[in-house]
């Protein structure tokens, strides 16, 4: 019986390691555009090769000033990710989406690394209908980010799915 136990202590701290381990090199993946960033991490740990994301609360509107939100993909080597937007409704203050409610996208990084100084592709704001819905990254790493201003507008936010594609 003491083998038995000592046998399956060691098994469930072994299993404890490896599981602390990966949560360490998981969160050393993203980099954020500043501290005040919270990341949300898509992957394709466990052969996960699609999934549906949200805005928070979707579909109840999303809180006003959401300073930083990213929502990071990351695929396996030689893989592409495809993210769709099926549901949209964030504030439009401006036509050019920069202030206000927005998303901004990163679909050409090399790494899960991003900061001021790194190149996004588009803003997106407004309605379904004010947006392009299909984008893909150019590789196994797309990230995008999400903002709300001060405004309280009722806006649900988004919903939409994503698919790691092989090359």
């Amino acid at each position: 019986m003491g083998t038995r136990k000592k046998k399956t202590m060691s098994q469930s701290a072994l299993i404890l390691i490896e599981l602390l381990s990966l949560l360490t090199s998981r969160s050393t993946l993203v980099s954020a555009v500043s501290a005040d960033c919270k990341c949300i991490m898509f992957d394709s740990t466990y052969n996960k090769d699609y999934g549906v994301f949200t805005s928070p609360n979707w579909p109840v509107p999303y809180e006003d000033n959401i300073n930083c939100l990213l929502y990071t993909f990351v695929a396996r080597e030689n893989y592409l990710i495809k993210v769709i937007f099926e549901e949209f409704d964030l504030g439009r203050s401006n036509l050019g989406c920069k202030f206000g409610d927005y998303v901004k996208l990163y679909l050409h990084l090399k790494e899960p690394l991003i900061n001021q100084n790194t190149s996004y592709n588009t803003f997106l704001c407004g309605k379904l209908s004010d947006i392009q819905q299909t984008h893909y990254s150019s590789g196994n790493t797309l990230i995008f980010e999400f903002h709300s201003d001060w405004r309280q507008e009722n806006n649900t936010g988004f919903r939409g799915t994503f698919r790691f594609l092989n090359k």
